[in-house]
C-alpha cells in the first residue's frame, strides 16, 4: 500500500483526530467515577499534560464492554503543551472512582510521533526514462520493447522518507501540464539503501503490459512522467514533471 493517511505511530499533515481506547475495570467503585486522558513527551514519564478532550463519566455499559474509546479532535491533540513537530508522545489515562480516589493507568503501548513536514520536492526528480528489452531507441517505445524503467534521482537527504515509498504517474498528451496523470506500475520502497546519499537513485520498473495498459495509450502519443513521494509518517508530495518524454 503506497499511501494511507492513517499511519500507525504517527501524526501527519492529513490527520484530523485520534482514537484512544482505555481499559475500564469492573470494580463497583469505578461506576460513576470518571476517566480522562493525559499526554507526555517526558522520557522519565514524570511530566504529563491533560488533553482538552472531555472526561468520561464511567458507566455500567463501559464496564461491561471493558473499554471506552475517546475520540480526540485535532484541536484538542495539537493544543497539548507536549505537542510539537518531531516530538514522540505517550498517552495514558487517569481514572477516578466514585469516592475520589485516582490512579494513572498504564501508558499506551503505541507512541505517537509528530511529523507534519512534507518531503522536499527539490530532493527528488525524474532523472531518466527509458524502454528496456528489444531494440532500444531513445525517447521511443516500440514493438520489440519488453519493459520500461523510470529513474528518480535523490538530490538531498531526508531520513524521514526512509520507510516510505514512491510511485510513478504517467500522463498522455502533447502538453505535459494538461495531461491526466495516473499511477503506473507498483510502489517501490524508499529505504537507506536507495536514499542515504546525494546521487542515489530509485528505480521503478514497468512491464510492457503496464506501459501499454495506460488509458489513452496509442500509436504516436506522448507519455509524460512524474512521481509521488510518501514519507514514513504518510506525508506526500509530487515531483516536478520529468523533462524526458
Amino acid at each position: 500500500n503506497h499511501w494511507n493517511p492513517i499511519t500507525p505511530g504517527y501524526w501527519n499533515s492529513y490527520n484530523s483526530g485520534l482514537f484512544v481506547t482505555v481499559p475500564i475495570a469492573s470494580d463497583a467503585d469505578l461506576r460513576g467515577g470518571n476517566v480522562f486522558l493525559i499526554v507526555s513527551n517526558d522520557p522519565d514519564e514524570i511530566l504529563w499534560d491533560t488533553l482538552a478532550t472531555d472526561a468520561r463519566v464511567i458507566t455500567q455499559a463501559d464496564q461491561s464492554a471493558g473499554t471506552y474509546t475517546f475520540d480526540v479532535s485535532k484541536a484538542d491533540f495539537e493544543s497539548a503543551d507536549a505537542y510539537g513537530e518531531g516530538e514522540e508522545l505517550m498517552i495514558a489515562a487517569i481514572l477516578t472512582d466514585n469516592k475520589g480516589n485516582s490512579t494513572i493507568g498504564a501508558k499506551s503501548s503505541t507512541t505517537i510521533k509528530i511529523d507534519k513536514t512534507l518531503p522536499v520536492i527539490a530532493y527528488y526528480s525524474i532523472d531518466s526514462v527509458a524502454s528496456t528489452g528489444g531494440t532500444f531507441s531513445h525517447k521511443y517505445w516500440n514493438s520489440t520493447n519488453t519493459g520500461f524503467d523510470v529513474i528518480v534521482k535523490v538530490a538531498g537527504i531526508d531520513a524521514s522518507v526512509n520507510g516510505g515509498s514512491i510511485i510513478v504517474l504517467a500522463g498522455i498528451g502533447s502538453v505535459d501540464s494538461l495531461a491526466d496523470y495516473k499511477q503506473i506500475g507498483d510502489p517501490v520502497a524508499i529505504e537507506s539503501a536507495n536514499n542515504s546519499a546525494i546521487g542515489d537513485s530509485i528505480k521503478v520498473s514497468l512491464t510492457a503490459a503496464q506501459f501499454e495498459g495506460q488509458s489513452g495509450y496509442d500509436q504516436g502519443r506522448i507519455v509524460n512522467f512524474k512521481a509521488q513521494v510518501v514519507d514514513a509518517a504518510g506525508n506526500k508530495v509530487f515531483t516536478n514533471i520529468g523533462s524526458t518524454k
